[in-house]
């Protein structure tokens, strides 16, 4: 837009000058004026293709990351609530596993759940595994049933019946090749209802990867 602007603005100038310079030969002035219409699109049309060259320069080498790193993808998200009836019940346990899809090792993976209260407090709660990491998660290779319980024992996590959970699973891994950190960060609603044994909804405008 700022570019079309200047184009416009030059242009006046030109013609402004053309005009002093040309006025009483009319013909000579409205060559001026066609080179000079001829010079700015064929300008911003190189713009253009420039710009358009970029992003699909940028968009290879997203790709090209992509397909060159671990990529460590989750598995469905389980919650155990202590209490089924119905009343407010505490946290019990998260339940998921991943597995790397991507074709190198991912080494020296860590683990970490946030987890609050939708539209409630601002308190977060953290959730780790003790167990069941293995250092070295190889192509394809499946890691399943890690359960996580809250770290600080003292304040648990409690929900009324239909409360809402909104849960961040944050993975943290090394390419075993290059040493680059990678991160693979998911979004899930949980809602404690009985009936549904807290089926999560995932929110895919906030998952990130990096």
């Amino acid at each position: 837009m700022l570019v079309t602007v200047v184009a416009l603005v030059i242009i006046c100038i030109f013609l402004g000058w053309v005009w002093d310079t040309y006025g009483p030969n009319i013909s000579l002035m409205w060559l001026a004026i066609i080179i000079a219409a001829i010079a700015t699109i064929s300008a911003l049309l190189s713009l253009k293709l420039t710009r358009a060259s970029l992003e699909t320069t940028r968009g290879s080498l997203e790709l090209t990351r992509a397909t060159t790193r671990p990529f460590l993808n989750i598995y469905p998200l389980v919650v155990n609530w202590s209490r089924n009836d119905g009343r407010p019940t505490l946290v019990k346990n998260f339940i998921f596993g991943f597995c790397n899809t991507g074709p190198f090792p991912a080494d020296k993976v860590s683990v970490l759940m946030k987890v609050n209260k939708e539209k409630m407090d601002n308190q977060q709660h953290l959730f780790a595994v003790s167990e069941g990491i293995p250092p070295i998660c190889f192509p394809s290779e499946e890691i399943t049933n890690l359960h996580f319980r809250e770290v600080d024992e003292k304040e648990k996590l409690e929900v009324e019946l239909k409360g809402k959970l909104k849960v961040r699973i944050e993975i943290e891994y090394e390419n075993k090749l290059t040493q680059e950190t990678c991160k693979t960060n998911r979004s899930y609603l949980v809602q404690y209802d009985p009936t549904a044994q807290g089926a999560p909804t995932p929110l895919p405008k906030e998952d990130y990867w990096d």
